[in-house]
């Protein structure tokens, strides 16, 4: 493959050598330099060659001294072709006005992606980004990328980490939100240890602190479970930083509900698809039509950007937008469809809601009633319980 690419920018000749002394020709070529490849024996007094346009100048003595005759059947290369183009002057100051074109737009942020976001919004980033010099259309020369980081971390509490990648034409944001964790009390603080959940105590461990409750108790979430505060038989007081954990049997309740019979879209098989051009900001319909082609209706979006490489992109799109009618149809759903849907969405409703819990026991019941199934799970499960808190902030006393 190499060597292809270096034959088409020298250039070659495909050359037609016919004569008695063919082998004598190829020797005296060989013995001063002159490399042939693709030789192929036409006839027996007739082969066909490539070779370098620099050698194929320097054929016509040796072709003489073994009396033999050259034609010229092809040539092919990157100087054949510029001599074909040389007289396009044109074509070659739009090449070098689209070259230059490329290289100007590649100096400003075109495609600005997002990642981490989950309670705030993308817009809501965006607009940050905007107000500090990040955004579509900006120069990349311009953008201090730990300025904005900084500048953006210091307007909203909402993010504990902003990274800003410049590639190219495209930034690439990366975000993580800051979660409602509870502050971390040193271990030089006294503190107690309570309860952020309501359940049956199956396990404890006290490792620093006075055991506030015991196995086989209920415990309400505030309720303590390990005081700092320690009393001597002698009356002595001591303040510690209690140090608990506490495993809880809790029960766990979900319920759904589904219609019996729901109204679904089945396809009529009709189509319709439109375009769009968006530049920048921009969107221009290529469509005239504005009202929505059908009055219920499926739509498939698809976006081709103009981009060089993954890093280089243009703020150039083609939309096409894809419509398929639908025509909406009463469907009767299954008693056993039913709960096998309903017993899905339950456990998964389960899992986010206890997403740390080892479930023991659940138990899953399905009824009619009133036009609807109704589905509940009732779980037994096994959580870790204990958070610590300031001395006296718990809920309950031992």
């Amino acid at each position: 493959m190499l060597m292809q690419c270096v034959n088409f920018l020298r250039g070659s000749v495909r050359i037609e050598v016919r004569g008695a002394g063919i082998e004598r020709f190829l020797n005296i070529c060989a013995a001063n330099g002159i490399a042939f490849w693709g030789v192929r024996r036409i006839a027996g007094d007739c082969i066909e060659a490539s070779v370098h346009i620099g050698g194929f100048f320097a054929l016509r003595p040796y072709a003489r001294r073994a009396m033999c005759r050259i034609r010229v059947v092809g040539k092919r290369g990157a100087p054949f072709y510029g001599r074909r183009l040389r007289r396009r002057h044109a074509l070659f100051l739009g090449a070098v006005l689209c070259a230059g074109l490329l290289y100007l737009l590649s100096g400003f942020i075109w495609t600005i992606s997002i990642e981490g976001c989950e309670t705030m919004t993308q817009a809501e980033l965006m607009t940050l980004l905007a107000q500090n010099g990040l955004r579509v259309g900006a120069r990349t020369a311009g953008i201090h990328v730990g300025e904005v980081r900084n500048t953006v971390l210091e307007q909203t509490d909402r993010l504990s980490y902003l990274a800003v990648n410049l590639r190219g034409s495209h930034a690439q944001v990366i975000v993580r939100e800051r979660g409602a964790e509870r502050e971390e009390i040193g271990r030089d603080v006294p503190c107690d240890v309570v309860a952020d959940k309501t359940g049956v105590v199956e396990k404890l461990i006290v490792r620093n602190g006075a055991a506030a409750t015991e196995v086989g108790k209920t415990v309400e979430a505030g309720d303590l479970l390990a005081a700092g505060t320690m009393v001597s038989q002698q009356g002595d007081v001591r303040l510690v930083h209690a140090d608990a954990e506490a495993t809880l049997r809790t029960w766990r309740t979900v319920r759904l509900a589904l219609p019996e019979s729901i109204e679904g879209a089945l396809e009529t098989g009709a189509k319709k698809t439109r375009h769009a051009l968006i530049i920048g900001s921009k969107r221009i319909n290529l469509y005239f039509v504005e009202s929505e082609p059908f009055a219920c209706y499926d739509k498939q979006v698809e976006k081709k950007s103009l981009s060089v490489s993954e890093n280089l992109m243009f703020p150039l799109a083609l939309v096409t937008e894809t419509y398929t009618e639908l025509e909406r149809q009463p469907l009767e759903l299954s008693e056993k469809k039913c709960a096998e849907t309903l017993h899905e969405r339950l456990c998964d409703m389960l899992k986010r809601l206890a997403a740390d819990a080892a479930v023991s026991e659940q138990e899953y019941r399905f009824e009619k009633k009133d036009g609807y199934w109704l589905a509940t799970l009732q779980a037994e499960c096994l959580e870790r319980c204990g958070v610590q808190t300031p001395l006296g902030a718990a809920g309950g006393q031992p």
